[in-house]
């Protein structure tokens, strides 16, 4: 695991604490004003100015990962400050906690105490204020929602339209002894980010009661088709680019995704944009190039006439390729709504996937996709 190491121990680290310490003060305390009066920027503009004095005193000392993290929050507050994003609640807590997260990681770095810094903790809060500022005005307060989770796992928030709060975990440790077993099968290396892309899954299958259980099952006939063709496809990044593709979608109205009559032009636009979106979500974090790629190109047809780039064959992954049928076939076999409610019987949906081989999807792919589909004493797998 990469970690951040002080690589100036002789540097006033006491002092650096100090200013660190109080300079939080005047952020708090800003923070706090403007929750009681949201009309007065005035309080925006101070906090600003504090995040600024935090952020060049940690350049000064070399912790680049926590300015940039200070950055984030910077932007964040600009971004409330231009009216791009609007105000809740919850934007005061990511405050007041990633300051906390910043002054505790700084602390242990006390004279004497040199012990490392998780990067891939911090690039996982960075990440998160990073999703609220990329998404769109309907996806805002459950981006907040999603980093609030990250930054403190032990809260109890409920998802915008979800009845039960969800608090998942974010260390790999956790992965059920079942998708271990997947995972060695498949050779899929898991990590730290792997496991905060896992602990998405819940939340994000609670949205609606037509995804519950899909990203299994999807996951396991994508590695499987991968495996079939001797793995073209690294199935680490596969498995990232699986459970991250819909991402966005989580974070759409309801009565779009629920939606069972024709969907009119700007909703098409808004539902056509959750690729672009989720690749925005995935690419920004470190050794995940891969995987944000395959979300990218998920939606697009061999023949060029998908979304969100218009790619032909040649240009399309493997990895978006195997995607966009595993997905496909997903939705055909069990109820969604936007397409419709009926659930089709299994032989309907391979002729499905099959009729729009070479147009829609990989001619090739497809053939794996049969072979596996009609041959699942051979293959062990388990699709529905």
């Amino acid at each position: 695991m990469a970690h951040i190491e002080n690589q100036h121990p002789q540097l006033p680290q006491a002092r650096l604490l100090t200013h660190i310490s109080v300079t939080r003060q005047l952020c708090e305390a800003a923070m706090l004003k403007f929750e009681d009066n949201p009309e007065d920027s005035g309080p925006l503009e101070s906090l600003q100015t504090s995040l600024v004095n935090i952020r060049q005193s940690l350049i000064l000392h070399r912790f680049d990962l926590l300015a940039k993290l200070v950055r984030e929050l910077e932007n964040l507050v600009q971004a409330v400050r231009m009216d791009t994003i609007q105000y809740h609640p919850i934007l005061t807590d990511i405050v007041l906690l990633s300051l906390e997260c910043i002054q505790s990681n700084t602390q242990k770095f006390t004279v004497g105490n040199f012990t490392s810094i998780s990067e891939d903790r911090l690039l996982q809060i960075i990440s998160s204020l990073q999703m609220i500022l990329y998404s769109n005005e309907m996806q805002h307060e459950n981006a907040m929602r999603a980093s609030m989770l990250i930054l403190d796992p032990n809260t109890q928030i409920e998802y915008i339209e979800l009845q039960q709060p969800v608090a998942p975990t974010y260390i790999s440790e956790n992965c059920p002894e079942g998708l271990q077993q997947l995972f060695a099968h498949y050779g899929v290396v898991d990590s730290a980010d792997l496991g905060f892309f896992r602990s998405l899954i819940a939340p994000i299958e609670a949205r609606s009661q037509y995804w519950q259980g899909r990203s299994e099952r999807i996951l396991r006939l994508a590695l499987e088709m991968n495996h079939h063709a001797r793995q073209p496809v690294d199935p680490t990044q596969l498995t990232a680019a699986v459970y991250m593709h819909d991402i966005s979608m989580a974070f759409l109205p309801l009565d779009i995704l629920h939606k069972t009559d024709r969907l009119n032009r700007n909703e098409k636009r808004i539902l056509n944009g959750h690729a672009r979106s989720s690749y925005e979500m995935l690419h920004r974090m470190i050794n995940w190039e891969d995987a944000a790629e395959m979300v990218l190109q998920h939606h697009e047809h061999m023949a060029g006439s998908g979304y969100p780039m218009g790619l032909t064959e040649t240009e399309i992954c493997d990895g978006a390729k195997i995607i966009a049928i595993v997905d496909t076939f997903d939705a055909r076999t069990h109820e969604r709504a936007h397409t419709t409610l009926q659930r089709r019987p299994f032989v309907r949906a391979i002729l499905e996937i099959n009729r729009e081989s070479g147009n829609q999807f990989s001619q090739y792919w497809v053939d794996i996709f049969n072979y596996i589909i009609r041959n699942p004493e051979e293959t062990k797998l388990h699709i529905i």
